[in-house]
């Protein structure tokens, strides 16, 4: 790859960030959870960056995926870790009944605590940037994003 084409990259990459500085009009999850297109979404508590994640071809499914099982996404998984207060390194069932069982707690209780962690995400703050481009491409101006803003949830 030539001097010229990686340049052209970063540039690309930095007028995709640019659109992120204009749009510091940060969003609900009620107003973000069904957008449908392609794009990078940041999450804030408060007005701290704690993570960077993407969609591609079904936007609002991935969004929407931040509230419903666990096991569906990063973010969800590592509150849930956080409120059980279990070890960062510490694997986590991808069921609720054997994650229940792992941690010697109801399901019931298990449930209620899962709750209170989608409410918590539910009252998060987003900003989405749509970007008209390859899955390929979202992804790297992603993991751009994270290494610019270095989000806590995010590894």
């Amino acid at each position: 790859m030539s001097k010229r084409e990686i340049f052209g990259k970063i540039k690309t990459l930095i007028k995709n960030l640019e659109k992120y500085y204009k749009n510091k009009n940060k969003k609900s999850f009620s107003k973000v959870r069904n957008i449908k297109d392609n794009g990078v979404y940041i999450v804030f508590k408060g007005r701290k960056p704690i993570y960077v994640g993407s969609t591609s071809t079904e936007g609002h499914k991935r969004l929407n995926d931040l509230v419903t099982h666990f096991s569906n996404h990063t973010l969800h998984r590592k509150l849930l870790k956080e409120k059980l207060k279990l070890n960062k390194k510490q694997g986590v069932p991808n069921s609720t009944k054997k994650l229940a069982r792992k941690l010697k707690m109801s399901l019931e209780k298990l449930v209620k605590i899962d709750k209170k962690v989608k409410t918590k995400i539910s009252g998060f703050k987003f900003v989405f940037i749509k970007l008209k481009r390859k899955e390929k491409d979202i992804k790297r101006f992603e993991h751009f994003v994270i290494a610019v803003l270095n989000p806590n949830y995010n590894d």
